[in-house]
C-alpha cells in the first residue's frame, strides 16, 4: 500500500489548466466543424451574414439552429467526455493538469495534517467508471449549473467540486518534496 503527502491543487492552477483544456478541446472542434461543414455543405453561409439576420429579424427562423449543428454539438460533447475520462484515467491528468503538474486523484480517506498537506491512502488514479462519472457531471455541472460549481470550490474543505465529489476524488498539486 502506498501512502502519499500532497498538497490540494489551488483554484489558480485548477483554473488555468481548465482554460487550456478548453483552448485544445475547441481547436479540435473549429477544426472538425469546418471539415465538416464543407465537406458535407452543412452551414449554409448565406444565413450567417449578418444583412441576411437584420433582414429577417422578425421571422422566427432567424434564430433557429440548423439541426447538423445540434447533431455537432452533440458529438462535441461526447467526444469531450471520452477523451476527458481517457486522459484520467491512462494519465491522471488532462493535458492542461499535466502542464500545471496537477493530478486527480482517487480519494476515500482524506486526511488533513497540520501543515495543509493531504494524506491520500491508498493512493490510485481514477478507474474508468469514476472518470467517466467526473467527466459527465463535470460536462453537465459546467452547461447547466456553473454557480453550484464555484460555489463547491470555494466551500469544500479539500476543493473538490460537485463532479469531483460524485466521482470520490480530489486534484492534487505534484510538488517537489525536499
Amino acid at each position: 500500500m502506498f501512502l502519499a503527502r500532497l498538497k490540494i491543487a489551488s483554484v489558480w492552477r485548477r483554473f488555468l489548466a481548465e482554460i487550456v483544456d478548453f483552448f485544445l478541446l475547441h481547436v479540435f472542434k473549429i477544426l472538425i466543424v469546418f471539415f465538416l461543414a464543407n465537406y458535407f455543405d452543412i452551414i449554409d453561409e448565406s444565413r450567417l451574414t449578418l444583412t441576411y439576420m437584420i433582414s429577417n429579424i422578425l421571422y422566427d427562423e432567424t434564430f433557429s439552429f440548423p439541426l447538423e449543428l445540434i447533431c455537432i454539438e452533440l458529438g462535441y460533447l461526447i467526444t469531450s467526455i471520452a477523451f476527458e475520462s481517457f486522459c484520467l484515467t491512462r494519465y491522471g491528468a488532462t493535458p492542461g493538469k499535466r502542464l500545471l503538474r496537477l493530478r486527480v486523484l482517487k480519494c476515500d480517506h482524506p486526511q488533513m495534517q497540520e501543515n495543509g498537506d493531504l494524506t491520500i491512502e491508498p493512493v490510485t488514479t481514477l478507474t474508468s467508471g469514476a472518470a467517466f462519472t467526473r467527466s459527465t457531471f463535470k460536462c453537465l455541472m459546467a452547461t447547466f449549473l456553473f454557480p453550484a460549481l464555484i460555489v463547491a470550490l470555494f466551500t469544500s474543505q479539500y476543493r473538490q467540486t460537485n463532479y469531483d465529489m460524485a466521482a470520490n476524488a480530489v486534484v492534487v498539486a505534484i510538488e517537489p518534496r525536499e
